[in-house]
């Protein structure tokens, strides 16, 4: 396709009226003005035509059709491009367009010349927010010297970004250290130095477990386990329904949710520890039950980094999916990570009923929106006064409810995993 800029209208407008001016006052300076300025326009715009096959023959792809990097890091998107004709392009315009969650680093354009028989490849740098974002349809445009007239062409090139979440290392020792998140919990069992087995040593296992009776028979490191001294477990449900998604990508709820629930499960593998999870979408849920800590953190990942907003939550679906997040994790500390939306009284008042098996400690973190949106300060403001007045109403309840971003929420949630430990 093809039509003038706005700089080619008004260079149209202008000349028609000198000429129109010329021929009715007969000055021959105007008349000739506005002649040579439509002649500027109808050249330009025919020259379009050889634009328009040009970019018809424009061979472009993406190098990747998924992109698999860190939530907040800089993510390079590239596109090949070659040219087969022996025509060129002085001006060529690529424009991309990418969801809300993928943000450029100022706007994904790029513009650049192309020969006749030249391939190039052009870029610019996004910062994708947690979970996948999909988009298909790239802008390619070739511009004329003087800007009088474009022509384009729009390209189905799908993409996919998936973002995992990246707890920074100097944030994971703050957690782990002085709370104490992550260390080994005390298991109260009726022997308290019953055994439980021999196995190998793994890295982050106390080296006063080492067994070495069986360590020389077998010629490798063996740890005894008792009852006493078990690793840590902890279990997360991270609830990913529609409401999660509001406010500025990076600050949004699902963002401070995917962070905390990746910083406790990383804190316990730091140990050795067990860990589960489980993903609730807004009505049905996935339970990934208890194992090693280390390879959770890794499913943890891989699981946050596919997500996408799905239903509006059912808050009774979501007390349901506690309850059977709790049967497959008895023994462990329970953490529920939700978000805005959802009624406070009834969530907070009937979770205890859902519960089908004992843990040492249970946590609800409400991940509320910190960006700098007007959107995001109406949604916090209103959630924390509702939280606040539901946990007045309720009065004290059995387990520990914090709201805020992932700071805050790190912070309490240690807290409690700490005082249980």
């Amino acid at each position: 396709m093809k039509s003038l800029t706005k700089r080619g209208w008004a260079l149209a407008f202008s000349s028609l009226t000198l000429l129109g001016l010329g021929m009715a006052t007969g000055d021959p300076l105007l008349y000739f003005s506005g002649l040579a300025g439509l002649t500027i326009v109808v050249y330009y715009h025919a020259r379009a035509s050889r634009y328009e096959r040009v970019l018809e023959a424009l061979e472009i792809a993406r190098p990747s059709k998924l992109v698999k990097t860190a939530a907040g890091g800089r993510t390079l998107m590239s596109f090949n491009i070659s040219n087969p004709r022996g025509q060129g392009v002085e001006r060529m315009i690529v424009t991309d367009t990418p969801p809300p969650r993928v943000r450029p680093e100022g706007r994904a354009r790029i513009e650049l010349s192309i020969s006749g028989g030249e391939s190039v490849v052009a870029s610019y740098q996004a910062r994708p927010a947690v979970g996948r974002s999909v988009w298909d349809t790239v802008e390619v445009a070739a511009v004329d010297p003087l800007g009088v007239s474009v022509a384009w062409r729009h390209v189905k090139l799908p993409a996919a970004v998936e973002a995992y979440p990246v707890v920074p290392r100097e944030e994971m020792a703050s957690i782990v250290s002085p709370w104490g998140l992550g260390r080994p919990m005390k298991v109260p069992t009726q022997g308290s130095l019953e055994f439980l087995e021999l196995r190998e040593y793994v890295e982050g296992d106390d080296p006063r477990s080492i067994y070495w009776p069986a360590t020389a028979r077998h010629q490798t490191l063996i740890v005894k386990d008792t009852a006493v001294e078990s690793r840590s477990s902890v279990h997360v449900v991270v609830d990913y329904s529609e409401e999660m998604w509001v406010g500025t990508p990076g600050q949004a709820p699902i963002d401070h949710a995917a962070l905390l629930s990746t910083a406790i499960v990383e804190a316990a593998a730091a140990t050795g520890g067990l860990a589960g999870f489980t993903l609730f979408d807004g009505y049905d849920c996935r339970v990934y039950r208890q194992g090693s800590a280390r390879e959770a953190a890794g499913l943890l990942r891989e699981a946050l980094s596919t997500l996408s907003p799905q239903v509006s939550r059912s808050v009774d679906r979501l007390l349901t999916c506690v309850g059977s997040a709790s049967g497959s994790s008895a023994g462990s500390i329970l953490v529920v990570v939700t978000g805005p939306g959802a009624t406070w009284n009834t969530l907070l008042a009937r979770l205890r009923e859902y519960l089908s098996a004992e843990h040492p400690a249970i946590a609800v973190a409400i991940a509320l929106p910190r960006g700098e949106g007007e959107l995001d300060r109406l949604v916090s403001v209103r959630e924390a006064r509702l939280i606040d007045e539901a946990l007045r109403t309720l009065g004290p309840l059995p387990y520990a409810v914090a709201y805020g971003g992932y700071e805050e929420l790190a912070a309490r949630v240690a807290e409690v995993m700490y005082r249980w430990g």
